[in-house]
């Protein structure tokens, strides 16, 4: 059960209890962009004042049967408390002079610190009890960007969701889950999940990138428009690869 967004933990709850009153069948509640103290600033952290005890809120409902799926994004404003952070650390896509190429922040999943910082603040979540992380189809712009491999934003563009998504499900394999007693179980802890948009059909492999559906099967055949689909699905990609033979226009 979802929309754009639920904007407090009262809501959420809310939601729930009239799910289970009029006995209509759903176990997960998904809070999309206003779990943040700033709706869509993405800092990886509850507000405060509207979700004032959300690992209490998250082990209430998943008690009666409710797992919580969380929107988050790797593009970071200016006014988001975590620019600065990023920025001196480094973990950000850059142009040609170092800087960024971009008035946002973009996390660049080629550097390994950029992703162990991610997967920490993701992790944070899974260890509340969060049951999924929503992933939005994230693609920059191709150029002036400079990854930390050595790559353009030409050989990077069409790469980054892969990267972006075997961050997520990596970390939600590490993470064991946690049950609504508190304690560790065996498992990951959590599901990583894609929705790109409303569209039910499926989108076909177009004829100019075979190269691109063997190298990442599982990714290219799933790029369904408006389905939702498990990262965990996904290839392995080296953080310093691109995919062998894959086209220009991929």
């Amino acid at each position: 059960m979802s929309r754009i967004s639920y904007f407090s933990e009262a809501e959420v709850r809310a939601v729930a209890a009239k799910l289970r009153q009029n006995r209509i069948p759903a176990d997960v509640i998904h809070i999309d962009t206003g779990w943040f103290e700033t709706d869509w600033r993405c800092d990886y952290r509850f507000s405060k004042t509207r979700f004032p005890a959300p690992e209490k809120m998250i082990a209430d409902l998943k008690r009666d049967g409710f797992h919580i799926s969380l929107w988050q994004l790797p593009y970071f404003v200016p006014q988001n408390s975590l620019f600065p952070e990023i920025l001196a650390k480094g973990l950000a896509v850059k142009d040609a002079k170092g800087n960024l190429p971009y008035e946002d922040a973009v996390l660049d999943f080629t550097n390994p610190a950029t992703v162990a910082w991610y997967q920490d603040k993701i992790a944070s979540l899974l260890k509340m009890g969060v049951g999924a992380i929503r992933w939005i189809s994230a693609k920059p712009r191709r150029s002036p960007a400079f990854y930390a491999n050595g790559r353009t934003g030409f050989y990077e563009h069409n790469l980054y969701p892969l990267r972006y998504n075997q961050a997520v499900a990596d970390i939600t394999r590490k993470v064991p889950a946690k049950i609504s007693s508190g304690r560790a179980a065996p498992g990951p802890a959590a599901s990583a999940i894609r929705c790109t948009g409303a569209a039910t059909r499926a989108t076909p492999i177009p004829a100019w990138r075979p190269s691109c559906a063997a190298a990442f099967p599982s990714g290219s055949a799933a790029s369904a428009s408006g389905a939702t689909t498990s990262a965990a699905s996904l290839p392995r990609l080296p953080r310093n690869s691109t995919a062998a033979g894959c086209p220009s226009a991929c």
